[in-house]
C-alpha cells in the first residue's frame, strides 16, 4: 500500500498542515487498514524513502523497516531545501501564527515546531526490529546518507543492514534502472 502526505498527490487537506508526526499517525493507519484488508496475509513493514524514511521511523508500529536515502539529519536538509533564513523564521513563530510560503511551499508553524523536535536517529535506536538503510553515496538532498546510517546502526541493539549505493537521491530508479534493481532485490 503507497500513501500520499496529506495534501499531496489525490489525498485530503491542505499541504500546509503537514507535519511529521501527522505523516507517522497516517502511516500507522494506513498499517491498521492494511492489516484489516488483508489480516495475516502480509508481513508488517515499512518502506520510506527521503521524508517518508524519517516517517516510517516515527511512525513505528511495523516489524521491520526499510529507508531508502532516508532524512536522518532534518535540520540540514530542510534548512537547505527551504533556504535558512525561512527555517529560522518557520522555527521562531509562533503555533497559533499564520503560515510560511517558502518558494511554492506553502507551511504552517506546527511543520516547524516539529521539524525542531525531530530527532530520526534517536527515532532509530528506539527501534526494536530490524533495519535496512539504503544510502546513495551522490544523494545531495539526504547528504551524508552513508553515515548517518552507519550512526544510526551504532545507536541500535537490533539487527541493522546498511547498503550503500553509488547512486543519487533516485537510487537509479531514474538513471541507472539495473542499479535501481539491486535495492529492490534487497
Amino acid at each position: 500500500l503507497r500513501i500520499d502526505f496529506l495534501g499531496s498527490g489525490r489525498s485530503e487537506g491542505d499541504w500546509a498542515d503537514t507535519t511529521f508526526a501527522g505523516q507517522a499517525r497516517d502511516a500507522r493507519r494506513a498499517l491498521e487498514h492494511l492489516a484489516r484488508l488483508l489480516p495475516g496475509e502480509l508481513p508488517d513493514a515499512l518502506l520510506g524513502y527521503s521524508q517518508g524514511g524519517l516517517v516510517a521511523l516515527r511512525a513505528g508500529g511495523a516489524d521491520r523497516l526499510a529507508l531508502w536515502n532516508p532524512v536522518l539529519d532534518p535540520k540540514d536538509v530542510y534548512g537547505r531545501l527551504l533556504g535558512p533564513e525561512a527555517l529560522a523564521e518557520g522555527v521562531r513563530r509562533d503555533a497559533a501564527g499564520d503560515e510560511r510560503i517558502v518558494g511554492d511551499t506553502r507551511l504552517r508553524p506546527a511543520f516547524f515546531a516539529d521539524l525542531a523536535g525531530a530527532d530520526p536517529l534517536a527515532d532509530a535506536a528506539r527501534f526494536p526490529g530490524p533495519l535496512l538503510v539504503v544510502a546513495g553515496t551522490r544523494d545531495s538532498i539526504a547528504r551524508n546518507g552513508p553515515e548517518g546510517a552507519r550512526v544510526a546502526a551504532g545507536r541500535r541493539d537490533a539487527p541493522t543492514e546498511i547498503l550503500v549505493v553509488e547512486a543519487g537521491h533516485d537510487l537509479g530508479a531514474v538513471s541507472d534502472l539495473a542499479r535501481f534493481d539491486a535495492v529492490l532485490a534487497c
